[in-house]
């Protein structure tokens, strides 16, 4: 029987993501502590695999337990920020889809694209994309992205860069420095700041 895997409003994937941060991150400091959350907060066990991206063609997956992440040894060794992403997704697959992933009839990630008709396409679409806008809410949250961003306006105004004028080109202005300071991609600096309707259109008082 075919897996289906209903459509989550934003807001509630917002309000999911909150609840992780408010529970293991009170204190809301950036980057987000993630590999901190998922361990020591949550108890799961963070597990390097080798070759996992270049044998099955991801770099992290969730075992049907629950209990543990894997994550390809080189995304974890080498690349920080998509190291970081990898594991907020997977969490995001945790608090947003497991009670389906632990009832479904496969034992991993990879038999679960293997598997035919047992995931519909739109289902795994919507998977993917509900873990992937949990993960950019848990470690880019609202509130700190716009903190960041009015840091950098101001910064760019001293020196003579109006961000608001620049609209759409602000984003690839800052991106990457902002990413910086979450220890994400400007990729998801970018994706976030649409979201958050930065930067703002309003005029400046």
């Amino acid at each position: 029987m075919p897996i289906h895997q209903p459509y989550i409003p934003l807001a509630d994937i917002r309000r999911a993501a909150e609840a992780v941060l408010a529970e293991h991150h009170p204190g809301r400091s950036i980057p987000v502590p993630i590999e901190e959350i998922v361990e020591f907060g949550l108890g799961i066990e963070i597990r390097p695999f080798r070759g996992l991206r270049d044998r099955f063609g991801f770099e992290g997956a969730l075992a049907r337990d629950l209990k543990t992440i894997i994550v390809d040894e080189a995304v974890m060794d080498r690349h920080e920020n998509r190291y970081r992403f990898t594991l907020a997704h997977e969490l995001g697959h945790l608090t947003l889809h497991g009670a389906l992933i632990s009832a479904a009839p496969i034992l991993d990630k990879e038999s679960w694209r293997r598997e035919v008709g047992a995931v519909d396409p739109q289902s795994y679409a919507h998977l993917e994309q509900q873990a992937y806008l949990f993960a950019g809410l848990l470690l880019v949250p609202a509130d700190l992205l716009r903190e960041v961003y009015t840091e950098m306006d101001a910064f760019a105004l001293e020196r003579g860069v109006d961000l608001t004028e620049m609209g759409e080109d602000a984003i690839s202005y800052v991106a990457d420095r902002i990413g910086r300071v979450f220890r994400v991609s400007g990729q998801v600096i970018a994706r976030r700041m649409r979201a958050e309707h930065l930067p703002p259109s309003p005029d400046r008082a």
